[in-house]
Order: structure tokens, then sequence, then C-alpha cells
């Protein structure tokens, strides 16, 4: 998204600037605070700058405070009785959903987790089925997201069974060109996070084929698709699946791209270093599928 870092600068600045015209007790607030460190870790991550603008002050993350989910419910409920099939909820209705869904994944108190999934889950009864307007996609895509959030924190596989759930039900629906590349990225990840756990077939086949999408999306960074990179082969490696060459050729593919589009020698340098641990690991993971398929001169080549 931001090839030259003056771009990302500007947005940075600007984001500092709104942040500084709001009160703490503002409930943007936070939503700015989480908007302008997730910039600053593009900045680093894309451009290896970790130099701030002067006079930012964020507040701490420990400031955040869950919402009060008996009100969130009362109004879904309500909401139940009073809407039709072709429109849930009021644009106002929806906008104080999507605010709501999209802070659940900074909660970290498990009794507080277990409410938010109750909501969560009677939000998505009330959306599934409904048009996918760019709304109700977000509200879907953020509560697939806070249900992986909700495993990693309380190890219920139940609910990345969900997560899962909803961004392949997205990806179904019509209208998501626009945020396509996310939804994939999120789906992989969770499915990953399955596999993991359980290692069943179905997981892999699902895997092997998101993996190729993710690391072919030009919209997604060069680290993210590094490190799918080599998720994939690692995949591959273990279980003896033949794409492993694919992903090895990807890898160079992707190198070269990335090294060809940086604007500047000091920002090449800081994506060799960033890609030197995968970059590593590329040649050994492809010489040790060669040997174990028995081609010996090949792997040595390699």
């Amino acid at each position: 998204m931001y090839r030259y870092p003056e771009y990302l600068e500007d947005t940075i600045s600007c984001t500092c600037a709104y942040l500084g015209s709001t009160l703490l007790e503002d409930p943007k607030h936070i939503k700015i605070v989480h908007s302008l460190s997730k910039l600053e870790r593009t900045r680093f991550d894309d451009f290896g700058i970790t130099n701030g603008p002067p006079n930012m002050h964020l507040s701490s993350p420990e400031a955040f405070y869950p919402p009060l989910f008996s009100h969130l419910v009362t109004s879904l409920v309500a909401l139940n009785t009073v809407t039709s099939m072709s429109s849930p909820m009021s644009a106002v209705d929806s906008i104080q959903h999507f605010d709501a869904i999209n802070t659940l994944d900074h909660i970290t108190d498990k009794s507080d987790i277990e409410e938010a999934v109750k909501y969560c889950q009677l939000l998505l009864a009330l959306l599934y089925g409904h048009p996918d307007d760019v709304l109700t996609i977000n509200i879907l895509g953020a509560s697939g997201r806070f249900l992986h959030h909700a495993f990693m924190i309380t190890k219920k596989h139940e609910y990345l069974d969900e997560s899962i759930v909803i961004f392949g039900h997205i990806l179904k629906m019509p209208c998501v060109q626009w945020t396509h590349s996310e939804l994939v990225w999120q789906l992989l990840s969770s499915l990953m996070s399955r596999f993991r756990l359980f290692g069943t077939r179905e997981d892999v086949g699902k895997l092997m084929q998101l993996f190729p999408i993710t690391v072919k999306d030009p919209s997604t960074k060069i680290a993210g698709r590094f490190k799918v990179l080599v998720q994939w082969l690692q995949f591959a490696q273990a279980l003896g699946h033949p794409s492993i060459s694919i992903a090895c050729k990807s890898a160079i593919s992707l190198m070269q791209d990335s090294l060809a589009f940086t604007p500047t020698l000091d920002i090449q340098h800081f994506h060799l270093v960033a890609m030197c641990d995968y970059i590593e690991i590329l040649p050994l993971a492809y010489a040790s599928y060669q040997i174990n398929i028995g081609q010996l001169k090949k792997a040595i080549k390699t």
C-alpha cells in the first residue's frame, strides 16, 4: 500500500494529529491508538524505520475496557423480534455492533472472552443469510478474527472451528473482491492453527489450495508472503507433498520482485536482512525433499 516511506509518514502524522484532537474518554481514542500502532508496525516491517514523529504519546493498551455485553445482547434480542430477512438492522444499529465487534480482539480476560463469544454468536445468528452489504461483511470478518483470538486465549477449539466457518462463508459471498486477500489470509491462519491441533487431511487439502493464493497476492506484504512460503515449505516437507518445488520457485521469484520494486538501497538491504532466515531455510528444505524422493544429484546441486 505504501511504496514510499514519505507517504506512510504523512499518514502517521495525520493520525497523530487526529489522536491529539480526541479526549482520553472518547470511544474513538483507543481505536486511533491501535490504528497508529498498526501503521508503526507497517513502517518497521516495510522500511525498517523505528523512530516516530515527535510529541507522540500513546495510551497504554491496558486502558482498554470491554463493551457492556448485557446492553448489546438486549439490543440484539430486541432486533431479532422486529427485523425482517430483507433488512436485519438499521444503519445505526449496524454501526453500533460494528464498533463493538471490532474491539473484542483486545480482550484478554477469560471471563470477558466468554461473555464476548455469547454476544458474537447472537450477532452472527442474526446476520447469517442476510444481504451481503459491506457493513455486514465487515462485522462477519471481525467476528471471525475475534473467535480466532478467543481460541488463542482459551484454547477452546470450537471457537477456532467457528472462525473457519465464518471466513469460508464470507469468501462464498459474491461481493468480497475488495477484501478477498485479507479473508484468505485469516482463513489460512485459522486452518494452520487447527491443523497443528488435529492434523486432519481435510485441512491439508484446504491449506495447499490457499498457500499459493496468499503467496501470489500482491496486496499482501512481502514479509507476510515470505512467512507463508516458509510455512508452506514446512508443511509440504513434513507431509512429502510435491508442491514444495513450486514453493521454492515462488520464493525465488518473490525475492527478486521485492528487490526490483524497492525504491532505495537502504530498504532493499532491510528486506534482505528481514528475509535472511527464510532464505537459509529454502534450499535446505528443498534439498531434503529431493533426497526423500531419490533425486540425490539434484539435492547436491541445490
